[in-house]
């Protein structure tokens, strides 16, 4: 009996954003007030990863409004 052969899964391409898509979304939810869900989904983006990104506190670019 020939060996079974585990099927490999399908990588997906990483995505890649703009520094001004990005700045938009942070507007969105800082100065909007719209959550990291609402932002997420309207976006296509996943919340649950986006949300744990620089959007500490205290991760803000000098140069960035606050």
């Amino acid at each position: 009996m020939p060996a079974l052969e585990k099927e490999q899964p399908v990588r997906r391409t990483r995505r890649s954003f703009t520094a001004e898509f990005k700045a938009d979304a942070v507007v969105l939810v800082i100065e909007d007030g719209r959550s990291i869900r609402s932002v997420a989904r309207v976006s296509g983006l996943v919340s649950r990863v986006w949300g744990t990104g620089s959007a500490r506190p205290g991760s803000m670019p000098a140069n960035a409004k606050a």
